[in-house]
């Protein structure tokens, strides 16, 4: 990301009791979340449904986006689809 780092910068708020990293949605990653007010919505409070529209739908700067939520996360995401994103299940190794 190119951008110095404005993403983590912009959006950080608050932990949750998961550990996951409160936060808002950058404004160049809002299209992704078209369904929701993307300026109000909290990611963390729904992370499933998070994780799954950047995985399909985000570029390489989403994905890194959305890296504020622990991997054991991500991962815990991933097992909920088996057949999913198979190349996100490729760098993130076995056990997902």
């Amino acid at each position: 990301m190119d951008d110095g780092g404005v993403h983590k910068q912009e959006q950080v708020a608050t932990d949750t009791s998961r550990g996951i990293v409160k936060c808002m949605v950058p404004k160049d990653l809002r299209a992704l979340f078209w369904d929701v007010n993307a300026a109000t919505f909290d990611p963390a409070a729904y992370p499933d449904y998070t994780i799954f529209r950047v995985l399909e739908y985000g570029d390489v700067d989403a994905v890194e986006w959305l890296l504020l939520f622990p991997e054991d996360e991500i991962r815990r995401v991933l097992r909920l689809e088996p057949a999913a994103f198979p190349e996100i299940r490729d760098v993130l190794g076995a056990g997902v």
